[in-house]
Parts: structure tokens; sequence; C-alpha cells
């Protein structure tokens, strides 16, 4: 979980072949998040991961064309998950280790990659901003053929919701 692109919740030891859902339902924030009703919070995740009522994903284009409130809805998702991946590419950017397969054991690069992220945190927490020249930026797009299914029907209907509030407030602004 990232809130001005810090890291608040990190789950490490996976291997890098391991989809992103998987690894999300053994995560200690998947059971603290899917444990609890009504928590009114909602985390943005992309298409790897299920639409679940507190972590809201992108709709996906299956053949039939999206609608226009679906479009819009996926592009102010992509304009807030933005952040995130600026997140990534700030801590990439600092512990440049990240970038390349390291060679010590599983248990050692969980240490690494979990002490990357807390001096990330430092850094940011102290604004030790990095040069844009020294971000990383990473246009690899993660293809992964794991189909994800675990979507519920609470997720769906929230994230219609919002769909439906952001679409109404659009048209509010563009009246005004």
């Amino acid at each position: 979980m990232i809130i001005k692109k810090k890291f608040l919740d990190i789950c490490v030891g996976w291997p890098g072949s391991t989809h992103d859902s998987r690894i999300l339902i053994n995560s200690n924030l998947y059971n603290k998040f899917n444990n609890q009703n009504n928590l009114n919070k909602y985390i943005l995740g992309d298409g790897g991961y299920p639409n679940l009522s507190w972590l809201i994903v992108p709709y996906k284009d299956i053949g039939r064309g999206l609608t226009h409130e679906q479009t819009y809805f996926n592009l102010k998702h992509s304009q807030t998950w933005i952040k995130v991946e600026q997140a990534f590419g700030l801590l990439k950017g600092r512990c440049r280790c990240l970038l390349h397969t390291l060679e010590v054991s599983c248990e050692i690069v969980s240490h690494i990659i979990t002490t990357c992220c807390i001096l990330h945190n430092i850094c940011e927490e102290r604004s030790d901003f990095l040069s844009p020249e020294d971000h990383y930026n990473d246009t690899g797009v993660n293809v992964n053929g794991e189909a994800n299914t675990n979507e519920t029907l609470e997720g769906n209907v929230i994230r219609n919701t919002i769909c439906d509030f952001l679409w109404n407030q659009r048209n509010i602004n563009m009246r005004a």
C-alpha cells in the first residue's frame, strides 16, 4: 500500500514468477481488509488483481467494448494509479540493486527489499528527492497468463457506484 509515494505495507519473499493475486491472497493486507466490513476505505489495484469490496481495479474490455462511463472511470483510475508506479520508480532509482538479479539466498533478498523500502520511506519523509534523471521508468508490461476470476459481486457494485459518481461529477463540472 502506498500513500505519498511511501510504502506502508509490503509482502516480500515470493518468486518473481508468482502471480500478483496469489501474493495478495496470502498477504497480511488481504487478511486485514478482507475480514473487516464497511471500512469505507479502498485500495486501487491494476488488472492483475481481483475486484473486491475494498480493492478497486479498472474495468476489463473483454471484447464488447466499455461504456463511456467505464472508460472515464478507467482514465481516473489510471491517473491515480500512476502514483503507485512513480513510487516504484523512485524506489528503483534509489536502490539500483533492485534492477538486477540479486545473487544471494531468497531469505537475504527479502531482507534487502525490506531494507530498501524502509530507506526509501526515510528519504521521502526527509524530502530527500531524486532528480528526474535518476528516476527509474519501467515501461515493461506485466503479461501473466493467469486469469483473474475472483471478482466479487459486492466489489463490482462498489466499483459501479464509484463509476457512476465520477461520471455524474464530470457532467456537473462540464455544465458549470
